[in-house]
C-alpha cells in the first residue's frame, strides 16, 4: 500500500451531547480508524467537505508504517485540490 483514502466514520457528526449513534457502539460507528490504531500506521484526519445540513465531513489518511511522509504529502495534495473552506456554504 502506497496510501490509502477512507472516510472517518460513517455518520454525520453528532450532537454535542451523544457519544455515538442510537444503537450503536464505538467500534460499529468508526470502523475505519482502529485498525490503524491498532497497527501503529501513520493517519490523519482532514476537512473533506459538508453533509447538506452543514456538518463537516473528514477524510482519513493512512500510509504503511514509518511512512508518515506520505500521509502528511497526500493530506497536503488533497486540501490543495480540493479547497475545502472551513466553514459551511452560507455560513
Amino acid at each position: 500500500m502506497i496510501f490509502c483514502l477512507l472516510p472517518l466514520q460513517l455518520f454525520p457528526p453528532l450532537g454535542f451531547s451523544r457519544r455515538s449513534p442510537s444503537g450503536r457502539g464505538d467500534w460499529d460507528w468508526t470502523p475505519f480508524s482502529y485498525p490503524f490504531n491498532l497497527t501503529q500506521q501513520p493517519a490523519c484526519s482532514i476537512p473533506a467537505g459538508f453533509t447538506e445540513a452543514g456538518l463537516p465531513v473528514g477524510l482519513q489518511v493512512i500510509a504503511d508504517s514509518f511512512r508518515d511522509d506520505l500521509v502528511l504529502r497526500a493530506a497536503h495534495a488533497f486540501e490543495k485540490v480540493a479547497k475545502v473552506n472551513s466553514l459551511p456554504p452560507g455560513f
